[in-house]
């Protein structure tokens, strides 16, 4: 991990993110990804940080490369239990299954279903929320 942040430190990896996530709006996936990347390399696998900008990154690869940004999101599935999924991370997979929607890879077929089966969220009283 790079730099880790203080309680009012610096985080390089959100502020990264940040900047992912305004290159993506943008439509500039090549910024949003490298920017996405930057993050991941300075987050820990399997934090939610690090699932964000690994959902970011797919969300950029999602048009030029489908099978790997559904793969991207599989993998953030494995690492992450369903539980420990956060309302920002299962908003960003509900766009990414959007955005593969109309591809035929065989990983995003899988995601869809994975997606499909997923427990619902549970918020802080303990009840389950529709997304």
């Amino acid at each position: 991990m790079g730099q880790a942040p203080g309680r009012f430190g610096f985080d390089a990896a959100e502020y990264a993110l940040h900047k992912a996530e305004t290159h993506l709006a943008l439509g500039q996936t090549a910024q949003a990804a490298g920017q996405a990347q930057a993050s991941m390399s300075d987050t820990v696998a399997g934090t939610p940080g690090w699932a964000a900008a690994t959902l970011v990154l797919a969300l950029a690869e999602a048009a030029s490369h489908s099978a790997d940004a559904a793969q991207r999101a599989l993998d953030v599935l494995e690492q992450v239990p369903a539980a420990k999924l956060r309302s920002t991370t299962r908003a960003r997979l509900a766009r990414l299954d959007r955005a593969l929607a109309a591809t035929s890879a065989a990983a995003a077929c899988d995601l869809h279903e994975r997606l499909r089966s997923l427990p619902p969220a549970i918020n802080d009283h303990g009840t389950a929320v529709s997304a």
